[in-house]
């Protein structure tokens, strides 16, 4: 009797992962009628390649962003680094979003960066404190670390922890160079962090959005006017 063996199994990394030996008879042609485990193994390779692919997107939007924006200061690296990274976390959330066809999630991402940069010009035009280098008075808050720390916050909310870890690391640096190169007080740039992580999080959790809100015109004989409500 003729006997033939196959050897089923998947590639993960650069570990080869074997399936047992499936013995077939070729007289009675049974090739595949021991082929237990290959789904398990294909559904497991699956998931590593879509881990992968989330660190691949953050990666190249960031990288992206590093190469193709217009140098912002001629200072040292680490405060140039901080100048991009604060515009590429935005950008790389908005590309993720893109990329996985979530238009609510990157309503949510857009009007979050809105709500963050007004606040934070309403503030810096408040306060007017004065920076640590004396350069002008507009100290606080960073909106460099704001911005960055509002990307990071939507895609832990939108998408978990394993999409936000990068950002999260990156906005750090952002932070850190704010400070390093005194444009920053290290309050401005813990404040800026609290301001933006909880807009985006009465975005994202809370529905305090636009796609909520609810203007309504309202007359009758004795007034007119108009109904503000929100739905969350």
């Amino acid at each position: 009797m003729c006997k033939s063996f196959y050897l089923a199994g998947d590639f993960v990394g650069k570990r080869f992962v074997t399936n047992d030996f499936i013995i077939n008879d070729f007289l009675h042609h049974n090739f595949f009628t021991r082929h237990t485990n290959f789904s398990k193994y294909t559904e497991r390779a699956q998931k590593a390649v879509n881990r992968k692919g989330r660190y691949t997107i953050l990666a190249a939007g960031i990288i992206l962003s590093l190469l193709n924006l217009p140098q912002a200061n001629a200072g040292d690296d680490l405060t140039r680094a901080g100048d991009y990274l604060h515009v590429g976390i935005p950008i790389t959330a908005g590309i993720i979003s893109i990329t996985k066809g979530d238009t609510q999630g990157l309503a949510q991402l857009v009007e979050g960066a809105i709500w963050t940069s007004v606040a934070t010009t309403v503030l810096k035009e408040t306060v007017k404190e004065e920076r640590p280098n004396g350069e002008n008075d507009r100290s606080f808050p960073s909106a460099h670390v704001s911005a960055a720390m509002q990307g990071s916050v939507y895609l832990h909310l939108r998408y978990g922890l394993d999409y936000a870890a990068p950002a999260y690391a990156a906005t750090a640096v952002v932070a850190y160079s704010r400070v390093d190169g005194e444009y920053h007080y290290w309050h401005d740039v813990i404040a800026s962090m609290i301001l933006a992580g909880g807009i985006q999080y009465s975005i994202s959790e809370m529905g305090y959005g636009i796609s909520n809100l609810s203007l309504l015109p309202v007359i009758s004989e004795d007034y007119y006017g108009f109904n503000l409500s929100f739905s969350f």
